[in-house]
């Protein structure tokens, strides 16, 4: 089990998107652990990945004589897509495509000398709630993070789940067909279909009420953080929209507490900013639909790390990397 009290003090992380990069100085010494610096880098998206690779090495030396430190202990970088995990491989980004195939791990150790572990930006998600956040260190817990897409993390007996070669949690991609849910036009069925910030919108838009609903009808471009205000404010359509998303969260549910029977499920990303519109209706449907869960229902929580959670979970990729070493 990996121990939320790192020796590993002084950790560079290194959060990689599809339009930015965030690098921040983290002292993982205490409980939480504290970011001395951040910053975002630009421009990754457009040149070679051996480039990238020659500015972070140095922004990491740089950044670790900013904040006072005579050494970094390690570098921790989650990033999109499939990752090798052990071998820090980057497999497929689908918005880094010229990173595919990349060695992330090796790349950075051969430039700083130093240890690197590297690993799917959705299992450092993962592991930050699981060993600062909401996650608590529950032994058997589930982690989402809804935005674009549904990204993920599992722990069982108070480990993650990687699978063979790494490729393990993958939520997005699990077909579903929720029984209360009807979607206008075809989808593949994967839970990204029904959950996404695109289909959300899309959703409301295709509402047979919406031009009669001004709450929604009257903003333009319209949102899901848009939807979430209307519903607070009582709009029908936005009720409407958030309880179809509930409905595909519970069936997505369904398959992973049937499968993982987790204590607690965790929930990140913009989309789970909707808190109870959707959490309500997933929790109904998983417990008329869940035969594990109507007798050992997960408790479900909202991610509590926030916007620091990328670069905390890439700290914690190191964290973990050292405690497994140990053991």
């Amino acid at each position: 089990m990996v121990d939320a009290n790192s020796k590993a003090s002084r950790i560079i992380g290194i959060d990689v998107g599809g339009t930015g990069i965030k690098l921040g100085a983290v002292d993982a010494s205490s409980f939480p652990p504290k970011i001395l610096h951040a910053e975002t880098l630009h421009g990754h998206d457009r040149v070679p990945f051996e480039e990238t690779m020659d500015r972070l090495a140095k922004r990491v030396e740089e950044v670790g004589s900013e904040v006072g430190w005579d050494s970094i202990q390690g570098i921790g970088l989650g990033v999109p897509g499939l990752v090798l995990h052990r071998e820090g491989i980057l497999k497929e980004a689908p918005n880094l495509s010229h990173w595919n195939g990349c060695y992330v791990r090796k790349a950075l150790e051969e430039r700083l000398n130093l240890p690197v572990a590297v690993d799917n930006d959705a299992n450092a998600f993962a592991l930050a709630e699981w060993l600062w956040g909401a996650g608590e260190q529950s032994a058997d817990s589930v982690f989402l993070t809804l935005g674009t897409g549904i990204g993920g993390g599992v722990f069982a007996n108070g480990r993650m789940i990687r699978g063979n070669p790494g490729f393990a949690s993958e939520p997005g991609h699990v077909v579903i067909a929720p029984k209360d849910l009807t979607v206008k036009g075809g989808t593949t069925g994967e839970a990204e279909w029904y959950v996404g910030n695109k289909y959300i919108v899309k959703r409301a838009l295709e509402h047979p009420h919406y031009t009669a609903d001004p709450l929604v009808a009257q903003v333009d471009p319209l949102t899901p953080k848009d939807l979430y205000l209307a519903a607070e404010k009582g709009s029908p359509v936005a009720k409407d929209v958030w309880g179809d998303v509930g409905n595909a969260i519970g069936e997505l549910l369904v398959t992973m507490v049937n499968i993982l029977n987790p204590e607690r499920v965790v929930f990140g990303g913009g989309v789970a900013q909707a808190r109870e519109w959707i959490f309500e209706p997933a929790r109904k449907y998983l417990g008329r639909h869940g035969l594990i869960a109507r007798h050992a229902p997960p408790k479900i929580f909202l991610a509590a790390l926030g916007k620091e959670a990328g670069l905390l979970g890439a700290a914690g990729l190191m964290v973990e990397r050292e405690a497994l070493e140990e053991s």
